[in-house]
């Protein structure tokens, strides 16, 4: 994968706080690669490769977004999106996941999901999924 180049247009929040975006996969160069297109976008990244420091994080960080694989060793995407949920229900979720079907997304969207984008995908994908859901 090439490093993106910085988008052009306007930032996620042009002269406010950055924001501060949870960003879970198990796949650490999944990670660093969306974690950099967002900071380049002038976000914020924290970083959890599971589902138990993502919950930490979650609990000890203030976030404006979570955007989290379906697909993890020992905790699926869809169990920790309905644990997000029940413990903020205002924090909005971007799922992200290679094997996308019609039944994960309705579930998705179901437990509460903002957006389910399907890997791969261009940089700016992600970004204008992060602005919509914004």
């Amino acid at each position: 994968m090439t490093t993106p180049t910085p988008p052009s247009g306007k930032p996620a929040r042009s002269g406010k706080t950055p924001l501060r975006i949870l960003l879970v996969d198990d796949d650490k160069d999944i990670r660093e690669v969306l974690g950099l297109i967002i900071e380049m976008d002038g976000g914020v990244v924290e970083y959890a490769g599971n589902y138990y420091d993502a919950l930490s994080c979650m609990e000890s960080t203030k976030l404006d977004l979570v955007i989290t694989d379906y697909m993890m060793p020992r905790m699926h995407g869809l169990y920790l999106l309905d644990m997000i949920k029940d413990k903020k229900p205002d924090l909005p979720v971007i799922m992200i996941t290679a094997y996308w079907s019609e039944d994960l997304e309705a579930e998705a969207k179901r437990l509460g999901a903002n957006m389910l984008l399907r890997k791969p995908f261009e940089y700016k994908v992600l970004l204008d999924a992060i602005r919509k859901v914004l």
